[in-house]
């Protein structure tokens, strides 16, 4: 069994939890390459589950790339789960990018959590880890992404490919969440994330899934 078949199996377990005690769901998404693979277990296994219209979908992260570019991560979610599964364009949350600024496109998906009522948190956050061990696009030693007080904020242009700025969810804000779901596949992020328990590093800015509070999060890490 893949780490994605499990991650998948358990985050279907959460929405059922989820949507029988409060009849409906919020659900953050991760960018980047983890969710295409969780995509395809969710289509591929739970078509079927009766209640993919009682959740609201909405992104802990996206790249400042136009809304047609290959690096759009709502554009990814769109073609591989969204279409797929027949889901309502009205329980899709997307982090308006285009011809904004970053920081203004962050401002306004702060703005879309407070009108919905979601200051306290997501019921599940869904994240991947990098090799560097960053989390949505909380890079190493992005201290304004950790130490903050907002739910969404602009980060710059990161080392690494694509060279786009992002927008993205802020620790105190993950969280908050009632379950955060870790998902990373690959001997490198393997390595770095063995090395982050075996060495109990915690709330160090080089690792930044250091912060992670433990206590509401799964990790599927492989």
């Amino acid at each position: 069994m893949s780490v994605y078949t499990k991650a998948a199996d358990f985050l279907m377990m959460e929405i059922e939890r989820y949507f029988l005690k409060n009849g409906t769901v919020s659900v953050a998404l991760s960018g980047g390459n983890t969710p295409k693979y969780l995509y395809r277990e969710l289509v591929s296994g739970y078509s079927d589950f009766g209640h993919w219209n009682d959740i609201n979908f909405y992104f802990g992260d996206e790249r400042a790339a136009d809304a047609d570019s290959e690096y759009n991560n709502y554009k990814t979610a769109l073609k591989t789960f969204f279409e797929p599964l027949n889901i309502a364009e009205e329980n899709v949350h997307r982090i308006p990018v285009g011809k904004e600024s970053a920081e203004f496109c962050a401002n306004e998906y702060s703005n879309i959590i407070l009108k919905n009522n979601l200051a306290d948190g997501f019921d599940i956050v869904i994240l991947g880890m990098g090799p560097d061990s960053h989390v949505a696009s909380i890079f190493p030693k992005n201290k304004d992404a950790i130490f903050t007080d907002r739910y969404y904020v602009s980060t710059p242009i990161p080392p690494r490919e694509p060279l786009v700025g992002r927008i993205t969810i802020t620790m105190p804000f993950i969280n908050r969440s009632g379950s955060i779901i870790l998902v990373a596949e690959g001997p490198e992020k393997k390595k770095m994330f063995d090395r982050i328990i075996s060495e109990g590093i915690r709330d160090d800015t080089e690792y930044p899934v250091s912060f992670l509070k433990t206590e509401n999060t799964r990790f599927f890490v492989e």
